[in-house]
């Protein structure tokens, strides 16, 4: 009896680890206005606080089960990182500081449910850091990462390719 629970217990985590692998994250060009800004594909640059974006967080599930998208994270993109951009709102919400104490990660918990072979598509907006930035360049792989539960286990899901941010 024991060898036949802990082999279901094995297909079960298996079956959710599987179908986590079908879920892919994109993140498409950022849509920019103002004089200091300038954007490429997968990259903005910067050189001063005239910067307001506009994106988008795309979640495919190519799956065959439905999975629910539980939180959606940019690591080093929160009021208090030192980079010349910030997340400034995830799905219409501002409160993206995810610890609550001015952290360097902009992050917000959601509630969303992708279906089999569907996707969802999640905005988010960009702003300039009031803090000064040095002159170089900043290299972000898997931003962002979006956390998803499927029957019962936690995963988390990088976006696909890096994003660079480029102070001037």
């Amino acid at each position: 009896m024991l060898a036949v629970a802990a082999g279901v217990y094995a297909w079960y985590r298996d079956t959710a680890a599987d179908t986590a692998r079908q879920v892919l994250v994109y993140r498409d060009q950022l849509q920019c206005r103002g004089d200091d800004v300038r954007v490429g594909s997968n990259r903005i640059d910067v050189s001063g606080p005239d910067v307001a974006c506009t994106g988008y967080v795309e979640i495919h599930n190519d799956s065959g089960r439905a999975v629910h998208v539980s939180n959606v994270t940019f690591g080093l993109a929160g009021p208090g990182n030192s980079h010349p951009v910030i997340v400034t709102s995830i799905d219409g919400d501002p409160d993206v500081d995810s610890d609550g104490k001015q952290g360097v990660d902009a992050g917000l918990d959601l509630d969303l449910d992708v279906a089999a072979g569907t996707f969802i598509r999640v905005p988010y907006e960009v702003g300039y850091n009031p803090r000064q930035c040095d002159a170089g360049t900043i290299i972000f792989g898997g931003w962002p990462d979006v956390g998803i539960d499927v029957m019962h286990h936690h995963f988390d899901r990088n976006a696909a390719g890096q994003f660079r941010i480029h102070c001037s």
